[in-house]
């Protein structure tokens, strides 16, 4: 790079790093024209993506420190997370000589963070060792996650008894009491309230679930007066002294111990008991033992460097009791649990209404508590320490929308196969309800099946792709393995689990073009703020999660979701509902249900009057106990005043103060009725398109997918008009004019032709008005649906042109419905290199140094084991003439490989032109070619398996437990000898593959073919 362009560049991304205002993710909303512009050509460091970076079991060098970390610098990774990962889970891995927490672990964490500091990386440390959820050694049973126990018997009554009761099962070795109760034994029919382990908190469950209130069998339920709370009577010993009523009672004895539930998966050293995430002076005690001295190591490196901690997803089994539950029960439901504390046995006390309400309130409150007590005071805590607060919020007992209201980096999931998806929606409404800038995922995580070396940059786009339209805009890698030697590959692995996304892997280096397009994409998709028509209140019953409602996505709206916090918080503004941050919505949606409390009812009543349009059915029920039966009789008349007659079914909306509440219908038919239109209007039949649209003070970008397997052409319409539209490509990072758009009403109407799995953004920042009666098609002679790659299209860089692959007559057709015929001719014939090609193989991986191949076939399919078996890089040259008919001016001549197995980096004459990692594998030589003889050259990478493969032929040299993971290291690899089988190339932690398994395609395998166009003028 020349002295002076690096300075440029260098101000360049000073000033787009001053654009990001804070660490905690506030958002610079008012990107100029020109900013937007630059930072997608030179993304600022913010916007590329991070990884997850797995430290195995101990194994860990400073060697390997430096070597990852200057790879991910060198292709171009933001930031890490650094997880201590061992034990079970399937991660088993040997043992290596680091314990966590030890000094020479501190030693080595702070190394890593001046190293990250040196390279401009940032860097966070998940909780706990391993992955779930927070503990570790120094919690002891009192302080670890509790449950609630229970042990029973029948006595006689009319008498003076002195009886040692059954004591429930122990964990851990320790017990309390919680209460002792007696009622007649003849009313515990062996009823249970149906599903009440899940309604009671102790086993998952669907979220949103709200009383039942169906008629149960007659005597089913235990008369509440009956019960008779005997805990007085028991001493601390277990000996119940009690002078009982006549007949025969049943003594139900209730007491809570640790669920034994350990952090998993972590090595002995950092492994003990899951803190009770119910208590804040546990969090407290855990931050001291487990974090506090990693900030004390680190000292001014904290805040800098090394800047967040994180939660990672919730895996740690259900939590239902705290020593202060009744206390903290009582403050926040307003009124004592005792007299209900047998319907978490699953018992009938009363009646359903009131133990339906009761487990609501239960639930509820272990919400609210993990909400305050865990992942609120955990943001305070990494905050006084100037550090980000991440986590992935859900999969336990709690409304996933409140507990990470204060998160900084609210965080997702998805899988390489799409699955595991649903916390996307999570992660970005939180992001965009409390204005915050990052909406991260675990992006690319991988069981066996869907991992073992098989993905790579072009596999994965269309899923990465998928989650940005569902608001995430910060990938994080899952994952990079630390790789603590630095002559084995692929060396170490998290087990069965990842993408391998490190630097052994073999299209790493190449690799770099993928995180280029993810960087330039995530910086327009940070840029702004979301736009969404719709607010999506979740409800308050918990557990409860994010929102899914495709069918308002697939309307052309978006939507947020809100939870109990946001609600409470919400204003009118000119109609519209407003949330603290300033953020605005056209519509507030409530969840499909008639129940709602008190507090939430007059919210509704408040913002309807104030001029909000709501859409929901009328409440008719509280689910809580608190207040009842009278907060029910509330929830009905205001329900009645607002709602009036609107029933859903033979009346749909009704009028109240300024605004007006809605039943029954969609939520696109609600906005249709209030007169906005949709932010993206489709025509029918191509829902495979996914799409996002933000907008800053100068512009309106929307980002669209073509998630189908088919080109995709049609003509969309964007809720923009004033302005015209550029197609701005990621890939290839360029900005073009759109052709044939044109206006109607409230939309600029835009040809799209997407090629299968092509994504484009398209940007509307610069006034204009579109040119009368566009061409908006064409159809080319021998039009090949199949193979639309080469179809004529239309061109706006030079005004409207048409560009033609093929002589002969093309159809141009006109945005009125009228067309034209155009001849084209003097377009060449494509010209195919079939061979010799010579190939030179990447050394040391068992393949010879160079072959030639008279024509062009899968490296699988050779006949020479090593270059059948070979993994790695290979470079192909060969040498073409071409004539003088390519090069006449307003023609193009393009490069297409056929098909590639995996990542190709293409050089012509010396001249790099391009990396290609995803279909189509084609790339404009146009500059580079020269008549006459001209020089090819392709370095393709191909995937491990292969030669993972191969290896399998021979003996092994390393002792495998189950045919999977290593017993122990081999004596080979920790003393440096020679290795027994030296004809074997890999050394791996993790056995994926056996010596019969079926080969990947690999190579250049074609067919390569230069192809001329002709860019033709159209009136």
């Amino acid at each position: 790079m020349k002295p002076k362009l690096a300075s440029i560049l260098l101000l360049l991304s000073a000033s787009f790093i001053l654009a990001w205002k804070n660490p905690s993710g506030s958002s610079e909303r008012n990107q100029s024209i020109d900013n937007l512009e630059s930072g997608f050509l030179n993304p600022p460091t913010q916007a590329r993506p991070h990884t997850f970076w797995i430290w195995m079991n101990g194994n860990i060098t400073r060697e390997g420190i430096t070597a990852d970390l200057e790879a991910m610098a060198r292709v171009g990774i933001g930031g890490v997370l650094i997880f201590n990962v061992a034990g079970s889970h399937g991660t088993d891995i040997p043992a290596g000589p680091i314990d966590y927490l030890s000094e020479d672990w501190l030693d080595l964490v702070k190394y890593t963070a001046s190293e990250a500091e040196r390279l401009g990386i940032e860097m966070g440390l998940h909780n706990c060792a391993g992955w779930a959820t927070t503990g570790g050694p120094w919690i002891e049973p009192e302080y670890g996650m509790q449950q609630l126990v229970t042990a029973e018997m029948s006595i006689w009554g009319n008498r003076h008894v002195i009886q040692k009761l059954p004591h429930p099962e122990v964990f851990e070795g320790y017990y309390r009491d919680i209460a002792v109760y007696a009622f007649p034994n003849q009313m515990d029919t062996g009823y249970r309230v149906h599903q009440w382990q899940p309604k009671a908190g102790q086993r998952g469950g669907r979220a949103g679930r709200q009383p039942d209130l169906s008629p149960v069998p007659e005597g089913a339920a235990i008369v509440a007066d009956a019960i008779i709370d005997i805990s007085r009577y028991v001493n601390e010993d277990g000996v119940l002294e009690w002078d009982t009523p006549p007949g025969v009672w049943k003594i139900l004895r209730l007491g809570h111990t640790p669920t034994g539930h350990t952090n998993q998966p972590a090595a002995e050293s950092g492994r003990g008991l899951e803190i009770d995430k119910l208590r804040r002076e546990v969090l407290d005690l855990h931050w001291r033992e487990g974090i506090q001295p990693v900030l004390d190591h680190l000292g001014p490196l904290v805040g800098k460097s090394f800047n967040k901690i994180l939660l990672d997803s919730y895996e740690a089994g259900l939590h239902h009791w705290t020593p202060g539950m009744k206390e903290e029960f009582e403050k926040r439901r307003g009124y004592d649990p005792t007299p209900y504390l047998l319907a978490l046995t699953g018992r009938l006390i009363g009646d359903p209404a009131t133990t339906e309400r009761f487990l609501w309130d239960f639930r509820r409150t272990i919400s609210d508590l993990f909400a305050e007590y865990y992942y609120g005071y955990y943001a305070d805590l990494s905050h006084e320490n100037d550090l980000q607060f991440s986590t992935e919020p859900y999969t336990s007992c709690f409304e996933g929308l409140a507990v990470a209201a204060k998160a900084d980096l609210p965080t997702a999931e998805f899988w390489a196969d799409g699955g595991y998806s649903f916390s996307l929606r999570l992660a970005a409404s939180l992001a965009h309800i409390n204005g915050r800038t990052f909406a991260s995922a675990e992006a690319f995580t991988a069981a066996p099946h869907i991992a073992r070396w098989e993905n790579h940059p072009g596999s994965l786009k269309g899923v990465g792709d998928w989650a940005w339209t569902q608001g995430i805009n910060r990938l994080i890698l899952h994952s990079y393995p630390h790789q603590p030697w630095s002559d084995v590959v692929p060396g170490m692995t998290m087990c069965q689990y990842g993408c391998y996304f490190d630097r052994n892997n073999t299209w790493w280096e190449p690799g770099r073009a993928w995180i280029q397009y993810i960087t330039r994409s995530q910086f327009l998709l940070q840029t702004g703020e979301n736009v969404a028509d719709v607010l999506y209140y979740a409800g308050d019953a918990a557990p409860n999660g994010g929102v899914s409602r495709p069918d308002i996505k697939d309307a052309g709206y978006d939507y947020d979701a809100c939870g109990t916090d946001i609600m409470a918080e919400l204003k009118v503004e000119d109609g519209d509902v407003v949330l603290p941050s300033g953020k605005r919505y056209r519509l507030l949606v409530l969840p499909e249900t008639e129940f709602m409390r008190p507090l939430f009812v007059h919210k509704i009543r408040e913002l309807v009057l104030a001029g909000a349009t709501v859409l929901g059915p009328k409440p008719k029920y509280t689910p809580s106990l608190e207040g009842f039966p009278a907060s029910e009789k509330e929830v009905i008349s205001i329900g009645g005043e607002v709602w009036g007659n609107c029933d859903g079914i033979t009346v749909k909306s009704n009028g109240y103060g300024k605004g007006q509440v809605f039943s029954g219908i969609s939520p696109a038919q609600m906005l249709s009725q209030i007169d906005v239109v949709p932010a993206l209007k489709i025509p029918a039949g191509c829902p495979e398109l996914a799409w996002i649209h933000r907008r800053t003070e100068d512009a309106n970008v929307f980002f669209i997918s073509n998630q189908s397997g088919r080109n995709v052409q049609t003509l969309a319409g964007f809720r923009t008009i004033g302005k015209k539209p550029e197609f701005w490509d990621a890939v290839h990072r360029t900005i073009k004019p759109a052709p044939g758009w044109t206006v109607e009403s409230e939309h600029t109407k835009v040809p799209l032709n997407l090629l299968p799995g092509e994504s484009v953004f398209i940007v509307f920042r610069h006034s204009g008005k579109p040119t009368p009666d566009p061409y908006i098609s064409v159809e080319s002679p021998a039009q090949n649906e199949k193979d639309s790659l080469w179809n004529a299209g239309f061109e706006a860089e030079k005004g409207a042109q048409l560009r033609a692959w093929v002589n002969g007559s093309h159809i141009l057709h006109r945005a009125a419905g009228k067309s034209k015929e155009m001849k084209v001719s003097d377009i060449p014939e494509p010209l195919k290199l079939t061979g010799p090609w010579n190939v030179q193989f990447q050394s040391g991986r068992g393949a010879p140094a160079a072959v030639g191949f008279d024509s062009l076939v899968s490296w699988a399919e050779h006949t020479d084991p090593g270059i059948r078996y070979f993994s790695g890089t290979a470079t192909y040259s060969i040498r073409f003439d071409i004539p003088q008919s390519y090069m006449n001016e307003g023609k193009e001549v393009w490069l297409d490989l056929g098909e590639v197995a995996v990542i190709a980096e293409v050089r012509l004459n010396g001249k790099d032109l391009d990396i290609l990692w995803s279909k189509p594998f084609r790339v404009e030589v146009s500059e580079a070619l020269r008549s006459g003889s001209n020089k090819l050259e392709i370095d393709v990478a191909n995937l491990w398996v292969n030669r993972l493969i191969g290896d399998e032929q021979y003996p092994d040299d390393c002792d495998w437990a189950e045919g999977k993971y290593l017993n122990r290291w081999p004596d080979w690899l920790n003393n440096d000898w020679q290795r027994p089988v030296p004809s074997r190339v890999t050394f791996t932690t993790w056995k994926h593959w056996k010596k019969d398994d079926s080969l990947s395609p690999s190579g250049l395998i074609g067919p390569v073919t230069l192809r001329g166009a002709r860019l033709v003028p159209v009136q």
